[in-house]
């Protein structure tokens, strides 16, 4: 289901970046599930490139409540065509980058909840066993959230 709540960003340019954050939760940061019950997608109505401020996520850490401390190592930009979409746990860190550019940027973001538990994984899963990226490894290892209880919990 598609929340309500859609809220319009600019980063206009020339201006700087915005602290890193999660959103919220009727504003208590430390309620968080590690279920994914909702996502967040951002939508790029332009072009952008780097130097136009893009969204910058980093990956793996939607269970974390602080920060892992190298973020300009770990983070990845969002950029791309007009229409590029990016879809992310709604409790991943992220933030808008400086822009630098002559050009104002803008994305649409959007909410979606899950309404009931999913029963078995809803894509084409070729392996019941998780395949890590480099990426995760340097942000921290998740061994106990991945498989929890001898259960693999990662299409759940």
């Amino acid at each position: 289901m598609m929340s309500a709540h859609r809220h319009g960003h600019l980063t206009k340019a020339g201006t700087g970046n915005v602290e890193w954050h999660k959103d919220n939760y009727w504003f208590n940061e430390k309620i968080r599930n590690h279920h994914p019950w909702s996502v967040i997608i951002f939508y790029y109505t332009q072009d952008v490139t780097e130097d136009m401020g893009p969204s910058a996520i980093i990956p793996g850490t939607h269970n974390y409540y602080d920060l892992p401390g190298n973020e300009s190592e770990l983070m990845l930009k969002v950029t791309g065509k007009a229409g590029t979409m990016a879809l992310i746990a709604y409790d991943l860190w992220h933030t808008a980058t400086a822009n630098l550019s002559a050009i104002d940027r803008y994305m649409l973001r959007f909410q979606f909840f899950r309404l009931e538990v999913p029963k078995t994984p809803t894509w084409k899963n070729k392996s019941n066993h998780f395949v890590s990226t480099p990426a995760i490894h340097q942000v921290n290892e998740h061994r106990l959230i991945w498989n929890m209880n001898g259960i693999d919990c990662r299409g759940i």
